[in-house]
């Protein structure tokens, strides 16, 4: 017995069709699946901030004075000119101890208790008075040396002067025309406030 088996053909358009939907539909799947992964616009833009922040070590030289974190041991030197020859060493104070400093504003202050011996001399035939406190954190100050009678060349060692936690430390040249911290810009360059250097050689 002959049986006769009907070939069904699809149009070539209609085959194009339903390739194409298929395709799309495939595209959609794998852009859904994608974006549950993906952070939202402003979480990726949180996100890249977050990896580009850059943490930014300080150093001692320039400080964070209001509210000092950090204790480091250095050698300062305090050095006053007269404007004669500019050597900053018309008035000399060196000291070595945990402190954060400001060269720009001349602020000085102890991170922790301590008690430091403190070197003062004097190389001016002007016979400059020199003179220092202290000021704690509540604004009381007390007086720690007042050197009106050092000779041209003579100078002086105090022991164990007592800084407390954030106390400041306030120095005067002649008869105030220089303090620290400085009370005004003229005044930064009258002073060299320097780290690791003692100017009792006049250099």
């Amino acid at each position: 017995m002959l049986i006769l088996r009907k070939t069904i053909k699809t149009p070539p358009i209609l085959l194009l069709l339903i390739l194409n939907l298929s395709c799309s539909s495939a595209s959609l799947v794998g852009v859904n699946e994608t974006k549950k992964d993906r952070p939202l616009e402003g979480d990726l833009e949180k996100a890249v901030k977050e990896d580009l922040a850059i943490d930014i070590d300080t150093e001692v030289s320039k400080p964070t004075i209001n509210g000092p974190t950090e204790t480091t041991s250095i050698r300062l030197g305090i050095g006053y000119e007269d404007y004669k020859d500019m050597d900053y060493n018309d008035g000399v104070i060196c000291f070595e101890g945990e402190f954060e400093y400001s060269i720009t504003s001349g602020q000085i202050i102890s991170l922790v208790d301590q008690d430091i011996d403190i070197f003062v001399k004097r190389n001016s035939g002007a016979q400059v008075p020199i003179a220092v406190s202290l000021e704690s954190p509540n604004g009381d100050s007390r007086n720690i040396f007042n050197y009106t009678d050092l000779g041209r060349t003579e100078e002086r060692s105090l022991k164990s002067v007592s800084f407390g936690k954030n106390t400041l430390l306030k120095v005067s040249f002649g008869n105030g025309d220089v303090s620290l911290p400085f009370a005004s810009k003229d005044q930064i360059n009258r002073v060299k406030l320097e780290k690791d250097h003692c100017r009792t050689d006049g250099h």
